[in-house]
């Protein structure tokens, strides 16, 4: 199945109608997040819908498919309980999402270890950019909690302020400068007993 332009502009004007009745806050940024949707972004949440049957209300699953892998994403750290991910819908130059692996309904339900990552995201945001600081702002997006790590240069900003779509280049820039590096695993040495020399047995003579 792909999808015409004309067909994802109607999709995402559906997806639109369904958030209206949100509280203006969470519309905002449930619409933030369906403008920033790719094609196949779309496609697969179509695909997904049709294979599950008709669900009412917001879709729900954007999140869970970055987390899976299934919509590409420029992953900058994880831990074994989060992700961290740059903004493709920028506030400031080095916006990051730090998604929960498992959904969060409400901030009491973020693991801790999703506000670690967002803290070592942060340093590394203040080490690798010019910025004076960093603000870290739960923020509920279709249902799901996440947590911005938004770089703060020569003005405030939060989540009220405007935000701009990221060029594929300037991602793929800003990925090189704050993933962190895989740790190689340390080689297991071999306890066994080794041989430090051997036994000579003296030659008989007959």
């Amino acid at each position: 199945m792909v999808l015409s332009p004309e067909q994802v502009a109607e999709l995402k004007k559906q997806l639109s109608e369904q958030i209206r009745d949100l509280p203006v806050e969470q519309r905002a940024a449930a619409q933030k997040q369906i403008d920033e949707m790719s094609s196949e972004a779309i496609e697969l949440m179509l695909k997904q819908q049709q294979a599950e049957g008709p669900k009412q209300g917001v879709p729900e699953d954007i999140f869970r498919m970055i987390v899976e892998g299934k919509i590409p994403s420029k992953k900058v750290a994880e831990n074994s309980q989060a992700i961290a991910v740059l903004s493709t819908r920028a506030v400031s130059y080095g916006h990051t999402l730090i998604i929960p692996k498992k959904p969060a309904r409400n901030q009491k339900d973020l693991p801790n270890l999703a506000f670690t990552l967002a803290k070592k995201v942060a340093k590394r945001i203040s080490s690798k950019l010019l910025n004076n600081s960093c603000d870290i702002q739960p923020q509920n997006i279709l249902g799901e909690v996440v947590i911005n790590v938004i770089p703060v240069y020569d003005k405030p900003v939060d989540m009220n302020s405007a935000t701009k779509s990221v060029p594929e280049d300037e991602l793929t820039e800003l990925l090189g400068k704050l993933k962190f590096a895989k740790r190689a695993r340390p080689i297991k040495k071999d306890n066994a007993p080794t041989n430090k020399g051997s036994i000579r047995l003296k030659r008989r003579i007959p």
